[in-house]
């Protein structure tokens, strides 16, 4: 029937002269269709997905322009199915074994087998068998959820995968007012009144089908005409005519009036009548995911048992889809489950914890005849309902209106604070706080609009629907991260990009990844990779290129270390982003938000500029969707001035790095050995420190009253010694005694970051780096590399959030931390500390790759964070004279905490001194050195200090001196080797112009200055190009690897 119907369809739009062979089944039509497709008489084929299984051989192969799959899911019922649509559009059996092959290799190099040798030929020949491909093929389904992993084959193949695909769009005003629940139906009828027709009143769950009866009832006594959803098909007509002002639903998704009405003509606004809720039971015989979500409920409750919380979390989490019936099979998920039912029922029998729930802020404990029941928001519940407001139409997305009547406070808290994670730009604002007859009359100007659209009547300017736009971001992490904002993307293969299709609001965007740079210096071209022409200096890039095999990253063809080709090249990911940009209206470059971040974006601009005109530049500092829109929004154009500063970056990197290494090779034969105007000088503050730790100094220890105390004698060893045989008791005496205000610490910058994540976690400062981009990437923090400690406005509203629900608005005190600006501190991007995140993450809620040691950086960020925006401390601080036989010395201790203040996130040290005389319980005379060796984080702080560096190259400089083999890392402390000593010694005597630190750090400042327009790049080069000269490289400098490792 439906090939019958699809037919007709065809013929009666006209396909003049076109032969359409339709088979289903034998009749006689069939019979002769079927004859003909024999023959080769036809130029349409409409058919089934089992006729094409049984008779494959009869169809030809490479002669459609055009294959179209109704009911994808059902055609892939059958995993060969696969094989026989790409056979249609030309493919042979021999590239569809070759794509198969493809798979089974990537999956083995993603387990860390050595295969790339083998991966690369296989994607060459796979390259020389797309041009086999004959057609378009495109497939259509309601779910696109197929389960054979031989649907993949159309990815290696055609670059598409076949996926359910789900958008989240949304513009709805959210508002609420407070009501009592014994007036919950009266203001419902005067809200009514006052916002007209075109109103769908919702119900909590926890009211069922007579409450909804027993309000439909009032309304239309009170001369509001309105139907329950029980009677919904007879009613949708009358309401959509007028006849009726509301409909009365439950705000559930599974109430038709929550999931089923798409009707922006009519829809203007949803009406709560309470917050949406969820009320189960606490049934500890509960099925394992009702006990996940029990637990998950009872998260905020159980302070202190996080531990045995988290590790039930986990049990339910993987074995929560078990069926109850089939758990026998599975003792040791019967065992996890039946522990976990053990330890809620041990909690909850617990008074302690009864009465939690109670007072809690968001949870509603009730018992009905003996049994309890948690309540809670139903977030689902309120997102489905308030969405029928707010409808894709020809023309965009129409505006809409919920209002939520609270009746219960802790509810409305748990809404509030779900929204966080599942749609964060919900903003409940109190209805005495906008302008209502406003925002009806933006929503009846969209109805009006829409009414013309459905009428015919719309000139066609209004009817576009949405603007594409192709948005490219350096990491596919990031690219992955946003497009999750709006919903379930769509995937393709476009050359070397994943590129991800999704909706927002009034464009359609294909999110893509440039993985970094794309362009580098070359190494074969004038002075190091720059040439002069007509008095300026002009720097000549070439793609990058990288081989997984040598892990090896280059500006060439073959890598410099195997002489292979590469296994990745960025020329193919620019090929593919300037077909991406012929598809679209207009494209945003959002790449990161420094001069690096800058500099990519000038080369895609570059790049792109023939193929769209139309190029933006955006720019935010944390991975969420309101900065992201806010981005797009506020897109502006390339900063020039910062891609200079990149560019005499790099210049001056490559030339005096280059130079200083090529004398090094001369002078000790190595070709790996590498200097670099950062990278010297810090070498050289390492040697130093080594030298003072040879140089040690005599320290007595001493133990009394519970205290102890150093007195330091330097070098005088003997000194020393005498007075400790003098010393049996120690005398503290009370000089001074005052309260202080303690200010909180500013949020992090890199440096003070990877200083503490050095010194409290032990993370080595690339090891940082690293966990912070992925945090970054993942919408849990700021942009990672920054030298401010400024806090935006949208920062000081995450810490209010946070402090006023956990501690009180008391303990709330914002901080700005600096003027104005483009850049932030690190902070968190949503007011969600570790351990929730952490519940979340375990139970599968949250989605993202992340271990322990992410978790411990995000804890370390955001408690720093939190404590900057809390009030002071006071303390008491004694100012106390110690003595100790002919010794003695003044110092100054905090003995109490007054005030707690920020130090309920960040405790200082108390120390409980008492004056009076105390017996010597230890002393011991110990040597020294006289100074600590550099640990990384000291370094990182170091660079700070002395103005060498920037937040991008910190990491970087310390992981190269230890992958030089310059400095060696032993018990967390940095130590130069023989090696990196000699190298030191050498450019110290023979190039010290270009060890000097002044030399770097005026580099540096004249580089801010490009940035700001206060310098002229073209000078600074023509200065720096002396070092040519003054290294003493010959005129025409010999060709570089292209892997030389520089900064």
């Amino acid at each position: 029937a439906l090939v019958e119907q699809a037919s007709r369809r065809l013929e009666a739009l006209g396909l003049e002269g076109k032969r359409v062979a339709a088979i289903a089944g034998d009749s006689a039509e069939s019979k002769k269709a079927r004859k003909m497709l024999e023959e080769g008489r036809f130029d349409i084929l409409v058919t089934t997905s089992m006729f094409l299984y049984r008779n494959l051989d009869l169809i030809p192969k490479g002669v459609f322009d055009l294959v179209f799959v109704d009911d994808v899911d059902s055609f892939l019922k059958t995993a060969r199915n696969v094989d026989k649509a790409l056979l249609l559009l030309g493919f042979t059996e021999e590239d569809i074994n070759l794509a198969f092959i493809s798979l089974q290799l990537k999956n083995r190099a993603s387990r860390g087998e050595e295969v790339w040798d083998e991966l690369r030929e296989v994607q060459r020949r796979l390259s020389l068998a797309s041009s086999h491909r004959r057609g378009v093929l495109i497939v259509s389904s309601a779910t696109s959820d197929p389960k054979s992993q031989r649907v993949n084959l159309f990815r290696e193949l055609l670059g598409f995968e076949v996926g359910r695909t789900v958008y989240a769009l949304r513009n709805v005003e959210d508002v609420f007012e407070e009501c009592p629940e014994g007036r919950l139906f009266e203001r419902v009828a005067e809200l009514a009144r006052e916002l007209g027709p075109g109103g769908l009143i919702y119900l909590p769950s926890d009211r069922g089908k007579e409450e909804v009866r027993a309000l439909v009832e009032f309304l239309n006594e009170k001369g509001i005409p309105c139907a329950s959803y029980e009677e919904i098909e007879e009613a949708l007509p009358r309401f959509e005519a007028g006849e009726l002002q509301a409909l009365v639903g439950i705000a559930s998704y599974r109430n038709p009036l929550a999931r089923g009405i798409d009707l922006p003509s009519a829809v203007r606004y949803a009406l709560f009548v309470g917050v949406p809720k969820l009320r189960f039971e606490v049934d500890i015989e509960a099925k394992p995911f009702r006990l996940l979500w029990l637990l998950l409920a009872l998260r905020p409750i159980l302070k202190g048992r996080e531990q045995q919380l988290d590790h039930h979390l986990r049990s339910l989490s993987r074995y929560s889809s078990i069926p109850e019936e089939r758990l026998e099979e599975y003792p040791k998920a019967a065992t996890a489950i039946e522990s976990a039912r053990e330890f809620v029922r041990s909690m909850l029998e617990r008074p302690e914890i009864r009465e939690a729930i109670r007072s809690s802020d968001e949870l509603t404990l009730s018992e009905v005849e003996g049994r309890l029941f948690i309540v809670v928001a139903d977030i689902t519940g309120y997102l489905q309902a308030s969405g029928r407001t707010s409808r894709l139409y020809a023309g965009g997305l129409t505006k809409g209106l919920a209002y939520l009547l609270v009746e219960d406070r802790k509810a409305f808290t748990n809404l509030k604070r779900k929204m966080r994670w599942f749609a964060e730009e919900v903003e409940f604002r109190p209805a005495n706080e906008v302008d209502l007859p406003a925002i009806l009359e933006r929503i009846d100007e969209d109805r009006r609009k829409v009414r013309e659209v459905l009428e015919g009547r719309a000139p066609p300017e209004a009817k576009q629907l949405l603007r594409t736009a192709l948005v490219i971001v350096e990491s596919p992490n990031k690219a992955r991260t946003i497009a999750n904002f709006f919903g379930r993307p769509l995937r393709r293969k476009v050359g070397e990009v994943e590129a991800l299709e999704v909706l927002m609001g009034d464009k359609a965007l294909c999110i893509a990844a440039s993985k970094g740079h794309v362009l580098d210096l070359v190494t074969d071209v004038g002075f190091f990779g720059v040439v002069e022409k007509d008095g300026r200096f002009v720097p000549v890039y070439d793609a990058i290129a990288r081989c997984r095999k040598c892990n090896q990253q280059f500006v060439g063809s073959s890598c410099p270390r195997c002489n292979g080709p590469p296994d990745e090249d960025r020329l193919g990911i620019v090929r593919s982003l300037q077909k991406l940009a012929q598809e679209v209206e207009e494209v945003y470059i959002a790449t990161d938000p420094d001069t690096e971040g800058e500099k990519i974006a000038w080369d895609v601009f570059l790049a792109l500029r023939p193929f769209q005109p139309n190029l933006k530049r955006a720019e935010f500092h944390e991975v969420t969707k309101r900065a992201f829109v806010k981005a797009l929004a506020e897109a502006r154009s390339i900063d020039q001035r910062m891609v200079e500063a990149q560019i005499v970056r790099r210049v001056a990197d490559r030339w005096v790095g280059f130079s200083l290494s090529q004398k090094l090779w001369e002078e000790f034969e190595k070709h790996w050995l590498s200097a670099g105007r950062v990278q010297t000088p810090v070498l050289g503050w390492v040697i130093e420190r080594e030298a003072e730790t040879r140089r040690k100094r005599a320290v007595i220890f001493l133990r009394g009253g519970g205290i102890l105390f150093q007195f330091d004698f330097g070098e005088e060893v003997q000194k020393a010694k005498q007075a400790l045989g003098e010393i049996e008791r120690i005398q503290i005496e009370v000089l001074e005694e005052r309260e202080e205000v303690l200010a909180p610490p500013p949020p992090f910058t890199t440096s003070t970051m990877l200083t503490e994540a050095s010194s409290r976690l032990k993370y080595s400062a690339q090891k940082t780096m690293e966990l912070a981009q992925d945090l970054f990437e993942a919408g849990l923090i700021t942009y990672h590399r920054t030298d401010s400690t400024r806090v935006s406005s949208a920062g000081i509203s995450v810490a209010r959030e946070y402090i006023l629900e956990n501690f009180g608005e008391e303990w709330f005190k914002g901080r700005s931390w600096g003027e104005g600006g483009a850049h932030e501190c690190i902070r968190p991007a949503k007011p969600m500390d570790v351990d929730e995140l952490r519940a979340l993450l375990i139970s599968g809620t949250l989605r993202l790759n992340l271990t322990r040691e992410h978790l411990a950086l995000y804890g370390l960020i955001f408690r720093r964070f939190m404590a900057s925006q809390m009030r002071e401390a006071k303390v008491r601080r004694r100012k106390i004279r110690i003595k100790a036989g002919s010794l003695e010395r003044e110092e100054e201790y905090i003995v109490a905490l007054l005030d707690e203040g920020f130090t309920k996130l960040l405790p200082v040290r108390v120390v409980p001194l008492r004056e009076g005389s105390f017996i010597v319980e230890e002393k011991q005379l110990r040597l020294l050195p006289s100074a600590r060796p550099f640990t990384q984080g000291d370094l990182v702080s170091e660079m700070k200090k002395r103005g060498l560096g920037r937040p991008s190259t910190y990491a970087q400089i310390v992981q190269r001196l230890l992958d030089k083999g310059y400095v060696v890392e032993r018990n967390g402390y940095l130590w130069p080797t023989a090696e990196g000593k000699r190298v030191y010694k050498y450019l110290l005597e023979n190039f010290p112009k270009y060890t000097s630190e002044d030399f770097t750090r005026e580099l540096e400042a004249l580089m801010d200055k490009v940035e700001s327009g206060e310098a002229d790049y073209q000078k600074i080069l023509r200065d720096l190009s002396r070092v040519r000269e003054e290294v003493g490289l010959p005129l025409h400098a010999p060709t570089l690897p292209g892997a030389l490792a520089d900064e």
